[in-house]
C-alpha cells in the first residue's frame, strides 16, 4: 500500500497544488466587533466613534489583504464589518435623534422659550399663536432656576438655559420663565440637568405686560422628568 501525501500528490497524473494556510487579517475581525458594538451610538452621541474605527478597521484589512493576497484572507469579513459598522451606526443614530426630540409623552404638544416671546411689534400682548394653547397640555425642555430648596419641590422656576443664576449680571425677562407648580402629590429635586416639564398651560396677561419681575406663564404640572 502506497502512502498518499497532500502536498505534491499525484491524481491522474497531475500534481495537486499544495495547500497552503492564510493567516485571517486581525483588522476585519476588529472591523466585525466594533460594527456589532455600533449600536452604542443610541447611547451617546460621543459613540459615532465606535462605528468609525469599524470602518477603519474594515478598509485597512482590505488593503492588507490585496497587498497579500496569498499570506492573508478575511476579505469578505471585512465587508461585512463595514456594512454591520455603517448599518448599526446609522441605526443607533436614528434612533438617538428620534428619543432626542419626541421623548415627549402622548397627548401633550411641544413648546420652546422661544414660543413664549411677545411679537416685537406688540411687546405687551399675549401673541396669538401661545394664546390658543392656554390651557392646553404642553411639554418644554429647560433648566431649573437655583433656589433656596433643593429637594421635595412645590414649585420651580424653568429658565431657557444654565447660564441664568441669582448671581448673573443679566436679568431674566417675564417670558423667560415658567412657573413650574406640581400636581397632586408629585414632586421635584433640583438638579442641573435638562429637566422636561408637561402641564396645563396657564397665562396671566396682566403680568404679561411687565417685562422684568413677574410670572405671566405658568404650568401646572403633572409630568416631570
Amino acid at each position: 500500500m502506497s502512502n498518499v501525501s497532500l502536498i505534491g500528490a499525484q491524481a491522474g497524473g497531475e500534481t495537486v497544488a499544495p495547500i497552503r494556510y492564510r493567516a485571517v487579517a486581525p483588522a476585519a475581525v476588529l472591523s466585525v466587533v466594533f460594527g456589532a458594538a455600533s449600536i452604542a451610538v443610541f447611547f451617546h452621541w460621543l459613540a459615532v466613534a465606535v462605528p468609525l474605527c469599524g470602518l477603519i478597521f474594515g478598509w485597512r484589512a482590505l488593503k492588507q489583504v490585496e497587498r497579500s493576497v496569498q499570506e492573508t484572507t478575511g476579505a469578505g469579513l471585512a465587508m461585512g464589518g463595514m456594512a454591520l459598522s455603517m448599518g448599526m451606526g446609522l441605526l443607533g443614530g436614528v434612533l438617538y435623534l428620534w428619543t432626542g426630540r419626541y421623548e415627549v409623552p402622548i397627548g401633550y404638544k411641544v413648546i420652546t422659550f422661544d414660543d413664549l416671546l411677545p411679537d416685537e411689534k406688540k411687546p405687551l400682548e399675549v401673541p396669538p399663536a401661545l394664546d390658543k394653547l392656554e390651557g392646553e397640555r404642553v411639554f418644554v425642555r429647560g433648566f431649573m432656576f437655583p433656589g433656596r430648596q433643593v429637594a421635595n419641590l412645590k414649585e420651580f422656576i424653568l429658565v431657557p438655559s444654565m447660564g441664568h443664576c441669582n448671581f448673573c449680571s443679566k436679568q431674566l425677562k417675564s417670558t423667560e420663565m415658567i412657573q413650574v407648580v406640581m400636581g397632586g402629590d408629585l414632586r421635584a429635586q433640583y438638579t442641573t440637568k435638562m429637566t422636561r416639564v408637561g402641564g396645563r398651560l396657564k397665562i396671566d396677561r396682566e403680568a404679561y405686560k411687565i417685562p422684568y419681575g413677574s410670572l405671566p406663564i405658568k404650568i401646572e404640572c403633572d409630568y416631570v422628568r
